[in-house]
Order: structure tokens, then C-alpha cells, then sequence
């Protein structure tokens, strides 16, 4: 489809669900992936004797984005499919998912849907969900053997939507590459990016549009440097408010300690994760875990995150791991003149977040929380 861009084979490995899908089959499983032809390079990818990744015609293209609500009917009638000891899929919000669930209530085959979505869209988006909800929802919700909780807060909608409380949880969050994600020597330096060498790192990570609230975070910048913070922001993003948040650089006299950077390797940004001094999320709204945010704590950063909803309270405990505030600059700026003039206080969340992170978000532990959980449902 025009205008949806392919994911580059070379770089499948690093997509998140096919890392899950790696760690379980390092446990011994055989795992097989459907992905939207739309994104795909191939129609078949063997990653390994225990991985495979496959492509599925996606319906509809025209009318539903696949990334968002892909019409898969193929999957109903995958005979691939029908030999799976288990089926998971992603969110119940999802045409893929009502006809997964389909193949599995007919062959029953135990089904999980792994569910982040913890409240109903703004208008035109909830009519189509409470529509879903009568339809469609309804076998799915008989199919569903168990509804994982990916975001603690989905607990409470999944239970508004109709879901019997004995089919929902347990908890078990997104996962990220523990392997890569992790403390290291960071070889970047202020002097790097244009700035004076005595001045710290922010790193905020994140699409360049309103509901991410760079424009929040630039303004927090200015106060810092009002009272003399020395403080370089680097923000890592792409989107459609990039001409506008320079703009707003500039008017806020603050353009020449604000970069704005281009797209980086994973390597790039663990490098930067592990050069920076302070990671900052200042979403005002998230709807789903910040892939960014557990990158960071994996790497031992600590963060000054928003109360932005999501699955941000799932990992950030305020002043034990991370700082949270309120979404707003004089919150933010706080938060991050208080981890720069603390380096004690500073190296004590960065080491808290990296355990929270090995704890319960590290890929590996993700996969062998699902593994025990489907085993339960198959033996």
C-alpha cells in the first residue's frame, strides 16, 4: 500500500514482537509470527529452526491502516495456524483478532489476547469501538481463554467492555532487549552536539506531535536556563510539529542548546541513552507502555516522566526509580534541575530503574512469564 513503509528485512530481528517470539523460542518453543503483507518484504522468513516470521494479506487497505485494525480473513482459514498449540494476539480492537479467534474457537485452540488499550478513543474512534464492541467483540470475548494484561490500567476497561473477570490477567508487560539495552561506557559528549562541555544531557525520545508535549519539555528548558542550569536538551524524534517546535526554540532564546536529532541505529541510541543524564518523557497523554522510556531504564537512566497514563506508572514508582510529575514545564523542570543538582539521588534511580527493568520488562523474563502461562492451558 502506498504510502506505508516496509519494514527492511535486515532490520525484522529488531521489530519487538519478533524479539518476544526469539526469547520464546530460545525456550524451546516453535514460534510463528503473521505480519500485514503491507510491511513485509517476504511471504515467508525463517529466523531460526523455531521462528518463522509470515505474511498474511491484509483487506481493506484502503480504508484501515494495517498498523491500526487490519482485516486479516485469512487467518481463519490458515492451515498453518490450525497446527498452533496456542494463538496470542495483540489487542482486542482488531479485525486480525476476531479472525484469529475464530480459527481457535473452531479448533479449540487456547487463545490470548494481550491487551494495552485501558479506554475508549475520542469520537469518530469510540463509535467504531462500542461498535466492535457488539459484534464482533462478542466472539472474541467467548474465544479468549485469557486477556494478559500488557498495561495494569486495562484491567478496569477490560471489565467495562464485558470481559468476566476469570478470563482477565494475570499482568504481564511489554518486554525489551535486555541484551542490548543495558548500562554501558556512553562515548557521547556535550562538546558532540554543539554544546559547552560542562553542560548535562536530557534525552527525550519521541514522534514530534502535540500529545507528545515537546513543546512542554522546550519551554522546561527555558526555565532551567533562566536560572542557570547548565542544560543541553537532545531530542530524538521525527513527525509533524519539527519546523514548529524549532520555531518555538528560537522565540524561547534556547535554539543553541536544543538538537534536534535525525534517525539512529539501535546502537546509536543505546549510546545515547548511556551518554545522556537524564531521560524526560513529557507526553500528556500515553496510551500504551513508552517503548523509550524502559529502553532508557534498561540502559540504568533514570527519568523524569508525566503522569501521562499508559503503562508509565507500570514501570516509573515515583522517587524510587524515576520522578514523576504533572504534565507541565514548571513540573518537568523541577524534576530535572533536582536529578542534576543531586548526582547521589541521580545514580540511585538510574540503578533502581535498571533492576525495576530486570525485574519485570527485560525481554527474557517477559517470554518465560507467557511460556508458564500458556504451558497451563496445553498440558
Amino acid at each position: 500500500m502506498k504510502g506505508i513503509p516496509r519494514v527492511p528485512t535486515a532490520e525484522i530481528s529488531e521489530i519487538n514482537i519478533v524479539e518476544l517470539a526469539r526469547e520464546l523460542a530460545n525456550l524451546g518453543n516453535d514460534v510463528t509470527v503473521y505480519a500485514a503483507d503491507a510491511f513485509v518484504e517476504f511471504d515467508e522468513l525463517h529466523l531460526s529452526d523455531r521462528l518463522t516470521i509470515r505474511s498474511v494479506p491484509a483487506r481493506l487497505q484502503r480504508i484501515f491502516l494495517p498498523a491500526l485494525i487490519p482485516l486479516m480473513p485469512s487467518l481463519a482459514i490458515s492451515s498453518k495456524l490450525r497446527e498452533a498449540d496456542v494463538i496470542q494476539s495483540g489487542e482486542f480492537y482488531q479485525f486480525s483478532t476476531f479472525s484469529a479467534s475464530n480459527l481457535a474457537a473452531k479448533e479449540q485452540i487456547p487463545f490470548f489476547v494481550w491487551q494495552e488499550t485501558f479506554q475508549y478513543m475520542r469520537p469518530p474512534g469510540k463509535s467504531f469501538q462500542r461498535l466492535f464492541d457488539l459484534t464482533a467483540g462478542r466472539s472474541i470475548r467467548a474465544a479468549t481463554t485469557k486477556f494478559v494484561l500488557r498495561t495494569k490500567k486495562a484491567k478496569n476497561f477490560l471489565n467495562e467492555i464485558g470481559v468476566q473477570p476469570s478470563a482477565i490477567g494475570p499482568w504481564i508487560p511489554t518486554g525489551i532487549d535486555g541484551n542490548s539495552f543495558q548500562p554501558r561506557s556512553g562515548t557521547l559528549r556535550p562538546e558532540d552536539f554543539g554544546f559547552p562541555k560542562d553542560f548535562a544531557l536530557v534525552l527525550l525520545v519521541a514522534r514530534l506531535a502535540p500529545i507528545k508535549g515537546i513543546d512542554l519539555a522546550l519551554r522546561a528548558e527555558a526555565i532551567l536556563r533562566k536560572k542557570g542550569i547548565k542544560v543541553g536538551f537532545l531530542v530524538r524524534g521525527s513527525g509533524p510539529d519539527l519546523n514548529n517546535l524549532k520555531t518555538l526554540a528560537k522565540e524561547l532564546k534556547i535554539d543553541n542548546c536544543v538538537q534536534f536529532l535525525g534517525p539512529q541505529s539501535r546502537l546509536e541510541m543505546i549510546n545515547l541513552y548511556n551518554s545522556s543524564d537524564v531521560f524526560l518523557l513529557a507526553s500528556r497523554m500515553e496510551v500504551g507502555p513508552p517503548f523509550a522510556l524502559l529502553e532508557a531504564g534498561g540502559c540504568g537512566l533514570p527519568s523524569v516522566s508525566t503522569r501521562a497514563g499508559g503503562g508509565v506508572e507500570d514501570f516509573v514508582q515515583d522517587r524510587v526509580n524515576g520522578l514523576l510529575v504533572s504534565p507541565n514545564s514548571a513540573e518537568m523542570a523541577k524534576g530535572i534541575e533536582r536529578l542534576l543538582c543531586d548526582n547521589d539521588l541521580r545514580e540511585e534511580l538510574g540503578k533502581a530503574a535498571r533492576r525495576r527493568f530486570v525485574a519485570a520488562f527485560d525481554m527474557r523474563v517477559v517470554a518465560q512469564h507467557l511460556a508458564e502461562l500458556f504451558k497451563m492451558f496445553t498440558e
